[in-house]
């Protein structure tokens, strides 16, 4: 396992999200690693996020949750991320887990949910 270390700027903080991509066993599952898609994304998000500030958010295939985790900091009501693989969905709980620990909103955590 490694630790990925992302650094946003919004419009009014800095915010840093650590996530954990799978290695060894977990290692032919493309929901362990961050994809450059999810950083595309990221920076769209980072750029206008009244896309999701106060919103719902449902990611599906939500890997290591690092769109979720964002959703929430940039101000989503509710995210729930999902994903249908049990040892994927691990990795997720335990980033959403390690990003909400700096997290003194308990209003507003990340549900994380398999996909069935």
């Amino acid at each position: 396992e490694r630790t990925t270390t992302i650094t946003t700027t919004t419009t009014s903080r800095v915010v840093e999200l650590e996530v954990m991509q799978g290695s060894g066993g977990l290692g032919g599952r493309t929901g362990v690693s961050v994809w450059r898609s999810s950083l595309a994304l990221l920076a769209l998000l980072e750029a206008q996020p009244e896309l999701v500030r106060n919103a719902t958010v449902v990611e599906l295939g939500a890997g290591t949750g690092l769109i979720s985790i964002a959703a929430q900091q940039l101000g989503a009501r509710r995210v729930l991320a999902t994903d249908g693989n049990e040892e994927v969905l691990q990795l997720l709980q335990l980033n959403v887990d390690r990003q909400q620990s700096n997290n003194d909103d308990d209003s507003r955590k990340v549900e994380v949910r398999a996909l069935r």
